[in-house]
């Protein structure tokens, strides 16, 4: 991957202009700014852009201070086409939304290539570069205090950094996986065995299972014997009970109808009584049939003169229909003006009021307007004030990285220091014992070096603070500003209010006297009755009309009272007839009833007669029944014993069944037992196979010559071929036993001599060749070239030989890489490049401009 073109928007300590960056024509660069100005914010911005991630904990903590939404546009050129990538990110109250395109330059223009989700879009970008963010981060990018982390690393801690870059942690997952693997076969195999042993046990017991079987086919055979004579003496039992019990319903059905001709005797009884009756009501009824004649003709007088008083009631109704008409248009007018008076009241009252608040309204609103009208000036203000907070945030980001990468370095020199304090130390890279001298030597420079950090650390620590302090200082005067913005925006709120209120209450103060006059006229109205005036004349004459009628209401209800005593006559004149048939059917009925009761007697007699025999016949049944009872316990006893001892034959007979059966479970467990145990066999070997002595060992192998090969190659190119270095992944420790390590073993014109006994220049190249070697490597591994370098501060910190060196160092790998960017904000460094990309800072944000020496 190379860059080409890199436009940042909002982004970190860049504002809307100033973050465009444009790398077609550079080769070679160094990249200068002060701490904190945004010179590592150009690598946040290529990796989120590409992969979503950076060194921010979270994605907004990468939007500047302030602003709500941020973009980056990145151009790369990637096995031979041009592609461009534009992320942008917004944040508001209610949440925050992300975009991802995609495009590939097609002629003069670009084809979107974009996915349907923004992780489809990674994919495709990481399918493109060939390389994700680890293998970026740690192969492009050198950083700064990490470029000699391999190889002042112990022998054997090398081993393990190499695998961590050739990915073989993949491979100690799959021998932990098949360790794993192991140990469940095994258990399975252990859980196999158990079970075929519990098997054995139960396969023991069989014989007596037989054995059991036979003698429980004997006693069954008995007891169905036994059970059957049983039974025979049951049937013959109960054929004599079934003949008494017989006998029995016969008298009990005699019982029954005795008591039925007890029932058809009352009833017979009530009918010749009730006959009786209606005899007597009759004869009553036939002697007063000429008072009945006499009340009917007195009904029929009464029933005119109430139809005559019907009609007048027809009149009157038809007089208060009207007259009620008339008194609700009367009432319907009288409401319609106590409303509009109302009304009218309300509005005159509010009028009042208005003239009262009117000048109160009118001082609050001069108030009002002089608060609001300061606030372009806060506004103003507050701008100011807001670009400061982000210059101090930005710069305080800056410096506190600073500040963790020397404390982390601190802490290794220290370590160092530790352990070259006395006579006879190891060295921390060979693990050889070191002669006083180089001891001395090594010592020295560690104090050196830990010095320089921590005057350096102390430096930018009391820059943090008093940074930290202007912070908390701003801070504080935004906030007032912001308090006072929000009066006055509240102020603007209240003035535009009391502007209306004025308005309508002089809209109401004008209405005032002609409201007065209305309230007046509408009382009088009211008071004197002036008012539908046609509707109270009617109403009069409606009244006059009733009364000329002469309708007595009290009257017309004594005659129909009167006339509902009478109905009943009517009812009683046809009931004459009615009574002389009654006469007849009642001596009839009377007559029947006799002839049923003596019939009844007679029956009853017969019945009593034939009772006594069957009394006599049934005195045996409770003996009989209770013999059949014990001969009935007897054969459910013997049914019992059978039916146990055949459940006891089916249990037996399944038992055998179940050990057939586990016969055949056995030999398949077995078999399972063995096949687990290969399977754990198996896996143990792959978990040697996949283990770090197994294929890991081996990759280390066959990586090794490639990156003695590049770190060589680029040796002879600083050195003029005086200078090999070679790893030994074996030595021989005492004993004559192989310990697995990784040293490095470096030849020049002197000999073959460990890392540690070169100088500082010697071992800066050796480092240096190294780390882009492995660079190379992890590039490879991921199946992308190696085209761009960016060196962030070189290596450690250097002095101005130091610096001749890293740019001596540059020169010679530069024509293997496309691009290369060295970021400093040492001055004598920056001299040094012919193309100078310099990142200030401005009210604004970030600026990138790019000159030539």
């Amino acid at each position: 991957m190379v860059p080409l073109r890199l436009r940042l928007y909002n982004f970190l300590s860049y504002g809307v202009e100033g973050g465009d960056l444009d790398l077609r024509p550079i080769h070679m660069a160094c990249l200068s700014g002060g701490n904190g100005h945004g010179k590592s914010a150009l690598v946040d911005a290529i990796t989120w852009s590409l992969w979503g991630r950076s060194r921010a904990a979270r994605e907004d903590d990468l939007l500047r201070h302030g602003t709500t939404e941020m973009e980056v546009e990145f151009e790369f050129a990637s096995n031979h086409a041009v592609y461009r990538v534009i992320r942008k990110r917004s944040v508001r109250k209610g949440g925050s939304t992300a975009t991802l395109e995609l495009a590939v330059r097609d002629g003069d223009t670009y084809r979107a290539i974009t996915g349907n989700t923004i992780a489809d879009s990674e994919r495709a970008i990481s399918k493109i570069l060939r390389l994700s963010y680890e293998t970026f981060i740690n192969s492009s990018l050198l950083l700064q205090g990490r470029a000699d982390l391999f190889t002042v690393k112990r022998p054997a801690e090398r081993k393990e950094i190499l695998g961590e870059i050739l990915g073989l942690g993949q491979y100690e997952s799959l021998a932990e996986q098949a360790r794993e693997r192991e140990r469940q076969h095994r258990s399975v195999a252990e859980h196999l065995r158990a079970r075929v042993e519990e098997l054995d046990t139960f396969l023991a017991a069989v014989p007596g299972l037989q054995v059991a079987l036979a003698t429980a086919e004997q006693e069954l055979a008995t007891v169905q014997t036994e059970r059957s004579t049983g039974e025979r003496h049951v049937e013959e039992r109960e054929r004599s009970v079934q003949t008494l019990l017989g006998l029995r319903d016969a008298l009990e059905r005699l019982d029954l109808r005795l008591a039925t001709i007890a029932q058809e005797e009352a009833e017979a009884q009530r009918q010749r009584q009730r006959a009786q009756e209606r005899t007597a009501a009759a004869q009553a009824l036939l002697e007063d049939e000429q008072g009945i004649r006499e009340r009917l003709a007195l009904l029929q007088r009464l029933r005119q003169e109430n139809d005559r008083l019907a009609g007048l009631v027809n009149d009157l109704r038809t007089l208060e229909s009207h007259a009620a008409e008339c008194q609700r248009e009367i009432a319907t007018e009288h409401t319609r003006i106590s409303l509009e008076l109302k009304a009218e009241q309300t509005s005159l009252d509010l009028a009042c009021a208005a003239v009262k608040d009117l000048h109160r309204v009118e001082g609050e609103l001069v108030l009002v307007k002089q608060r609001h009208a300061g606030l372009a000036t806060l506004q103003a203000e507050r701008q100011v004030v807001t670009e400061r907070i982000n210059q101090v945030v930005e710069t305080l980001g800056g410096l506190r990285a600073s500040i963790a990468g020397l404390s982390s370095r601190r802490k290794e020199l220290r370590e160092r220091i530790l352990s070259l304090k006395s006579a006879g130390a190891i060295c921390p890279t060979c693990g050889t014992t070191l002669d006083e001298q180089r001891r001395a030597e090594a010592h020295e420079a560690a104090m050196q070096e830990g010095i320089a950090s921590k005057t350096l650390m102390e430096r930018e620590q009391l820059q943090e603070a008093s940074l930290a302090v202007e912070q908390q200082q701003v801070q504080a005067v935004l906030d007032k500003i912001e308090r006072s913005i929000a009066e006055a925006q509240v102020a603007g709120r209240r003035e535009a209010e009391l502007e209306e209120k004025a308005r309508a209450f002089r809209a109401l103060a004008e209405r005032q006297v002609s409201l007065a006059e209305s309230v007046a006229l509408l009382t009088r109205r009211l008071d004197i009755g002036e008012f539908a005036s046609d509707a109270r004349i009617s109403a009069a004459a409606i009244e006059r009309q009733i009364v000329a009628l002469a309708y007595d209401r009290e009257a017309h209800a004594a005659l129909t009272a009167q006339i509902r005593g009478l109905a009943p006559v009517e009812a009683q004149l046809a009931a004459l007839d009615q009574a002389r048939m009654d006469l007849q059917s009642a001596a009839l009925a009377g007559n029947t009833a006799e002839t049923r009761l003596v019939t009844l007697g007679e029956e009853r007699g017969r019945i009593v007669c034939d009772q006594e025999p069957l009394r006599d016949a049934l005195t045996d049944l409770p003996a009989k029944q209770q013999a059949l009872l014990e001969s009935r316990a007897v054969v459910q006893q013997l049914r019992n014993t059978e039916g146990d001892l055949q459940h006891r034959l089916g249990s037996l007979r399944s038992q055998l069944d179940d050990a057939r059966k586990r016969a055949a479970d056995r030999a398949t467990a077995a078999a399972s037992a063995k096949e687990a145990e290969q399977q754990a066999w198996a896996h143990k070997e792959l978990a040697v196979i996949f283990g770090k002595r197994g294929i890991q060992a081996m990759l280390i192998e066959n990586a090794l010559p490639e990156l003695e090969q590049d770190a060589n190659e680029l040796l002879a190119r600083m050195t003029d071929n005086s200078t090999q270095v070679q790893f030994a992944t074996q030595r021989t420790g005492s004993g004559g036993k192989a310990i697995e390590t990784l040293e490095i073993k470096i030849a020049d014109t002197m000999g073959t001599r460990t890392y540690e006994m070169f100088s500082g220049g010697e071992a800066f190249r050796i480092n240096f060749a190294i780390r882009i070697a492995l660079s190379k490597l992890l590039a490879r591994r991921a199946g992308a070239d190696l085209s761009f370098l960016l060196v962030d501060e070189g290596f450690g910190t250097q002095d101005s030989q130091g610096r001749d060196r890293l740019v001596e160092a540059i020169g010679a790998i530069a024509e293997d890489f496309e691009k290369i960017l060295v970021v400093t904000h040492i001055d004598e460094l920056r001299d040094q490049f012919d193309v100078h990309v310099e990142i200030s800072k401005g009210p604004g944000g970030s600026q990138i401009s790019v000159s030539a020496a």
